[in-house]
């Protein structure tokens, strides 16, 4: 199962032909055949490795920095920015890996939103919705705040 996350997730970054990463892997999957197995299979020891040993490689923690304008907002205000980091493809890989790996061991409960695919607040407002109408019982619901990674901010 590994094997194949690897394999969709190269073939995700480098068809899509998202922004150059700091370590130029698109050049050297395509120069490499993408498509051969033994490639998938090395980056795959590669990535299981590091999560054995517990460390991750300097060159897989390297990121540019690049700030985005947000909408809407003045170019000489700093707050006006969002820091976007564009990572290496091989960390993109294990940190799918990762996920795939702690989702199968923790499966989060059926009627949590938040930090979900396929989950929106909208859903789960219209199965709120529905419970309330359908049972007409009393329900609680509790909205905690978000802080952001800039600086704290409450959302």
């Amino acid at each position: 199962m590994h094997l194949l996350i690897v394999r969709n997730c190269l073939l995700r970054y480098v068809i899509r032909r998202m922004a150059r990463p700091p370590d130029r892997m698109k050049s050297t999957v395509r120069h490499y055949d993408i498509f051969r197995q033994s490639v998938y299979r090395f980056l795959l020891r590669c990535i299981n490795h590091s999560w054995t040993i517990g460390t991750i490689p300097a060159e897989w923690r390297r990121a540019t920095i690049v700030p985005l304008l947000k909408p809407g907002k003045l170019l000489e205000l700093l707050e006006s920015y969002r820091p976007i980091s564009l990572t290496s493809i091989v960390s993109k890989v294990a940190e799918k890996m990762v996920l795939k790996r702690l989702l199968w061991v923790w499966t989060p409960h059926t009627h949590q939103y938040a930090y979900r695919s396929m989950r929106t607040t909208t859903m789960q407002l219209a199965h709120l919705i529905h419970e309330v109408e359908h049972n007409r019982n009393h329900y609680f619901q509790v909205n905690l705040p978000k802080k952001s990674g800039i600086g704290n901010q409450l959302h």
